[in-house]
């Protein structure tokens, strides 16, 4: 048997979303493939609450780019692993410090686009990476216009847990959510935040008659949406579930699951609801057509339209279960979260001999 090998996963981010899920789902999956998967967390994140408390974690405060106790903390545990792996813009500029005074091989993972206001320092930091992963090709694009090398660049995009995001009994579901079940329903869940355009989607239901969003998330937007939806004379047609921390009951009752993001590197949300056998209607922006196949898992529409937004949640719903029965045979396929294990394991391997 190989011997158990050990990789320090950091992740400063104090929220949940898609790069806090995919460093936990990494750090479990990484055990079957005989590593020892450390995650190093601030305190008060989500990564260290109890749903995850199966995964040994260190802590570190992250205080700024430079924080020298982040760094000494760092390089103690970096001396006894075999690789180092980013997942914020934080933690990597002070990983790469760490890393290296520690003569251990740094990989990054690229979850969003960059923000414009990254320091020149961050960036610098980002280069020395010894692997950029970015979680879609059109993210790896965008990365001269970063500065970062695509020498050092590939692309491994987001996998997820199908057996645990497997389809389900839609009645049973909307029973738990409070959801008539006889009704039509399309189904998102997402940070209330603006970069996710949920006014967009609240605008587009007013063209697909008869049916209900059911709206899982919570965040700075919730106010300013539920008012809007008034104002659209649609409060008996949407309803705001709040916070979802387990989505996998709003993906089953829906018929289709609808995005209106503005921006996405590689949505985890358009995964699993597929992998539910849930098809998918989103603007095609950033990674979403890698991550959807228009016409086959679900139907794409041109950026902040929501005449055609709600053209394609129509059509979709047509006949959504042809199209659902083809999304999750294809996240089976080719986005399963042992297929990104095997392939980012593979990838340590490389950077550390």
């Amino acid at each position: 048997m190989t011997a158990r090998r050990r990789v320090l996963l950091l992740n400063e981010n104090l929220g949940f979303g898609g790069g806090e899920v995919h460093t936990a789902h990494l750090a479990r999956s990484l055990r079957a493939l005989d590593w020892d998967a450390v995650l190093v967390v601030r305190p008060q994140a989500w990564l260290n609450q109890p749903e995850n408390e199966d995964l040994p974690r260190r802590h570190a405060p992250y205080a700024n780019e430079v924080d020298p106790v982040t760094i000494y903390r760092l390089i103690r545990l970096a001396a006894g692993a075999t690789v180092v792996h980013a997942h914020a813009s934080r933690d990597h500029v002070l990983g790469t410090l760490a890393a290296r005074m520690a003569g251990v091989p740094i990989v990054r993972t690229l979850h969003n686009f960059l923000e414009s206001s990254l320091s020149k320092w961050a960036r610098r930091q980002m280069a020395r990476a010894a692997r950029l992963v970015c979680v879609s090709q059109a993210l790896k694009d965008h990365l001269p216009e970063y500065g970062l090398p695509l020498d050092r660049a590939v692309v491994i995009p987001n996998g997820i847990d199908t057996e645990r995001f497997a389809p389900g009994d839609p009645r049973e579901a909307r029973d738990g959510l409070g959801l008539p079940g006889d009704a039509t329903i399309v189904g998102a869940v997402g940070n209330l935040i603006p970069v996710k355009g949920y006014e967009l989607l609240l605008e587009a239901m007013r063209d697909v008659p008869d049916a209900l969003l059911a709206l899982g998330g919570d965040g700075p937007e919730r106010q300013r949406l539920e008012s809007l939806a008034r104002d659209l004379g649609l409060q008996d047609r949407v309803r705001f579930l709040g916070h979802q921390a387990d989505p996998r009951a709003l993906y089953r009752a829906a018929d289709v699951f609808a995005m209106s993001s503005r921006m996405e590197a590689f949505p985890l949300v358009a995964l699993e609801a597929q992998s539910c056998a849930k098809p998918v209607v989103a603007f095609a922006v950033g990674g979403i057509p890698e991550a959807v196949e228009d016409g086959r898992s679900g139907r794409l529409a041109p950026p902040e339209d929501p005449a055609a937004l709600a053209r394609a949640i129509r059509d979709v719903l047509a006949d959504p279960r042809a199209m659902g029965e083809a999304a999750r045979a294809r996240i089976e396929r080719s986005f399963s979260l042992r297929r990104m294990a095997v392939r980012i394991s593979e990838l340590y391997e490389e950077v550390a001999g």
